[in-house]
């Protein structure tokens, strides 16, 4: 017999599960009017292109991304940079330089990386004036895990450089050939068919240990033995759901914004940039993109001019400031501090039919596309278990 399975949110962690479990009977429960939470693009009429709503780096260690773009079928929509190579540029200097593989840090401090313990920032292991702090540790670590590293857990770092370095072209980026929603969400839809937009879930029912009705704003759905409920919504929002379990409570920002430019003549699709404010550039047709992380500082700050001159120097242009988009996502992910990663759930809950995804949930690594995709790939596991 079939199982009723009941997915809230239709986010990537959402999707991933709904592909999962296909042969089941799936419905997946949305709020916004499109799919792919986070991970979404649309046309904006200012700039007249599609923008994603946020930049994401697509590793080759990533294995989840890559078996769900797989299962989707959009593999010839995500182009590998082979070999490896990350442009850089450092705004202070001037100075330009490409990686190509993972970096060697010095033995003492790969040493004191695989043995740090719970409590230790990444600060607390690596001298800051090193060359490879300034040029690959920092910045990476900015981006994976959206925390500055004074506070970042080394512990999560550790995970990630891990992954790059054993996973056989780890270090490999892949670039969308087209927006995000056309790459990754539109593509898994064709296998979810039963989505209701706009619904909002008010509250979940329960008795000691199951949970026994949805409660919408609009409707609700009793429950019964053969339905299992898959919460697959931001923390924050978990957390007001069901305040009697633990979830991350502290948040991080990320600041994308949009500049709209003829970029047929930039040979480049990516760029990592230091000693400014912009992190990575990403370009695409008819826009370019900058992606800055741990960006709470920056939030209540006039930076469309500064970045646009960092654009320049950075990609050897020369234009006055364009028509810009900028998206300020205040809890892009959850602060990666060692006492915030404590608060993560397991993906089993006290309530024998309710199961969490999300990239917030322990999978034991950052909170990237990855964590989520993974996410809904694990709680597909759990329920047939």
């Amino acid at each position: 017999m079939k199982k009723n399975i009941h997915i809230i949110g239709a986010g990537l962690a959402g999707l991933a599960a709904a592909i999962k479990l296909q042969n089941e009977n799936v419905t997946v429960y949305e709020i916004a009017e499109h799919a792919g939470g986070r991970c979404f693009s649309y046309h904006d009429k200012p700039l007249n292109c599609e923008i994603n709503n946020g930049s994401h780096l697509i590793l080759g260690c990533n294995k989840s991304v890559l078996e769900y773009i797989k299962l989707i079928k959009s593999e010839e929509l995500f182009e590998p940079i082979l070999p490896a190579n990350y442009d850089f540029f450092d705004v202070k200097t001037k100075e330009r330089w490409a990686l190509k593989k993972l970096p060697r840090v010095s033995f003492l401090e790969s040493i004191k990386l695989l043995l740090a313990k719970k409590h230790h920032t990444i600060d607390d292991i690596f001298n800051q004036n090193t060359e490879d702090y300034k040029k690959f540790i920092k910045p990476f670590a900015i981006s994976a895990l959206n925390t500055s590293p004074d506070k970042a857990s080394a512990i999560m770092l550790r995970k990630v450089v891990l992954k790059m370095a054993f996973c056989r072209n780890g270090f490999v980026p892949y670039i969308a050939k087209k927006p995000l929603s056309k790459c990754l969400v539109e593509p898994a839809l064709k296998y979810i068919p039963n989505i209701k937009y706009n619904t909002k879930l008010t509250a979940l029912q329960h008795n000691e240990n199951t949970i026994t009705k949805l409660i919408f704003s609009n409707n609700e759905i009793p429950l019964t033995k053969n339905d299992i409920v898959i919460l697959a919504v931001p923390a924050y929002v978990a957390s007001k759901l069901l305040p009697e379990m633990q979830f991350p409570n502290e948040f991080s920002s990320i600041i994308n914004l949009h500049f709209a430019y003829d970029t047929k003549k930039i040979t480049q699709k990516m760029m990592g940039l230091i000693g400014g404010i912009s992190e990575w550039i990403f370009i695409n047709d008819g826009v370019i993109s900058v992606t800055i992380s741990a960006a709470d500082h920056l939030l209540k700050e006039d930076i469309k001019q500064i970045v646009w001159d960092e654009i320049q120097e950075a990609l050897g242009i020369k234009a006055d400031i364009p028509q810009c988009k900028i998206i300020k996502d205040k809890r892009s992910t959850f602060l990666a501090t060692p006492e915030n990663i404590a608060r993560r759930p397991s993906q089993k809950t006290q309530y024998k039919n309710l199961f969490l995804a999300g990239n917030f949930v322990d999978t034991q690594i950052p909170a990237t596309l990855e964590s989520a995709i993974k996410s809904g790939f694990d709680v597909a596991k759990k329920i047939y278990m």
